[in-house]
């Protein structure tokens, strides 16, 4: 099998992926993804990658598609899933299982609810967040341009 350890604590779950050359224990490969207001394209290692939802602004905060920002680090397939009866968008990164579920102020990271300035939502089929809260929930950097209006996260290799 792909996992060599295991362990078991009570009332506890731990989730691994794969590694990889460029995984790191967070899940993420190391990249650089840039989103701006309004499109639909977005840059990841200089790459232009199509969405089906642009980022956009509400109330006052830079709503980015999960699914995309996930991807954009290397999380794919059933490391991104979608609960349809609860609204609730779930991704696995490596030791990391975040939920966040479409009308909630927060996201849950390993158990632990996260308040958010304003709520997720669902928006052109797609979960949208706060970048600065999936940002946190990934545990990678982020960066705003306001003179450019652009969402910049960054996963450098450790």
């Amino acid at each position: 099998t792909q996992y060599t350890d295991m362990y078991v604590v009570e009332d506890f779950i731990t989730m691994t992926t794969k590694n990889t050359q460029d995984i790191t224990e967070s899940g993420l490969k190391a990249a650089t993804a840039t989103f701006k207001v309004g499109e639909k394209q977005f840059i990841v290692n200089g790459e232009k990658v199509t969405m089906d939802v642009a980022s956009y602004i509400k109330d006052g905060y830079t709503m980015v598609p999960v699914k995309y920002v996930a991807k954009a680090f290397g999380i794919e397939g059933n490391a991104i899933q979608y609960d349809k009866a609860t609204s609730t968008a779930t991704i696995i990164a490596g030791n990391k299982v975040i939920s966040i579920t479409s009308g909630k102020a927060y996201i849950i990271v390993n158990g632990t609810q996260i308040p958010m300035a304003t709520k997720a939502e669902i928006k052109e089929g797609r979960m949208c967040v706060p970048m600065a809260y999936i940002a946190a929930g990934l545990g990678v950097e982020k960066s705003w341009d306001s003179s450019e209006k652009t969402a910049t996260f960054t996963n450098k290799a450790e």
